[in-house]
């Protein structure tokens, strides 16, 4: 993934990585995220006792965006909100090599965690694929604001863009829910957007 022309590394962080201590189950509920300076972000984790139901250790994943792979850069990426979340299937995990929003008047872009000021259309770009590089049905969701907008189906790797020509105006975040037919789930963090013509 590129973040103002710079390669952004995927470092995975599961439950047993010592430095990294949250977690909540893949299951979340989305809060207006300009409600004062809090903002919503969705972090893996699992309260691990031992194999059960086809769990393992590392089913849930925190996968951050960072420069290099050292802890400083690892917090500064969840300052940031630069990371998702996913749950791997039985033998592979989707990945989210980019997720972006650009402006069409402009040509600024913004990744997970950025807020983009959009004067023209927001334009969605991104592409899923799996680790292992086999191939996989995967359904998207894509939120506007809370609200489920578009929903489309595919197989990794799997490009898409998508031009957002609803007309909204005001504050409000776009992020992905991706699922695949192995039972992998893969959620993004938000994008945020202001968009003053509509």
């Amino acid at each position: 993934m590129r973040a103002a022309g710079r390669l952004l590394h995927q470092v995975e962080v599961g439950q047993g990585d010592a430095f990294i201590g949250v977690g909540a189950v893949l299951e979340f509920v989305d809060v207006h995220p300009f409600v004062g300076r809090v903002r919503t972000l969705r972090i893996a984790g699992a309260d691990f006792h031992q194999e059960q139901k086809g769990f393992e250790l590392d089913t849930f994943q925190t996968i951050f965006l960072v420069d290099d792979r050292r802890s400083p850069a690892v917090l500064q990426a969840l300052e940031r909100g630069r990371f998702y979340a996913v749950q791997k299937s039985k033998n592979s995990r989707l990945s989210l090599d980019q997720f972006k929003i650009s402006d069409n008047s402009s040509g600024k872009a913004a990744i997970m965690g950025e807020e983009i000021d959009v004067a023209g259309t927001p334009i969605l770009a991104g592409r899923i694929s799996t680790l292992d590089r086999i191939r996989q049905d995967v359904a998207i969701s894509i939120i506007r604001g809370g609200q489920l907008k578009w929903t489309f189906e595919g197989q990794t790797p799997l490009d898409f863009h998508l031009v957002d020509q609803d007309g909204w105006h005001g504050k409000s975040f776009y992020r992905l829910d991706v699922q695949s037919t192995t039972g992998g789930h893969l959620l993004s963090n938000p994008i945020f957007v202001i968009r003053n013509n509509g």
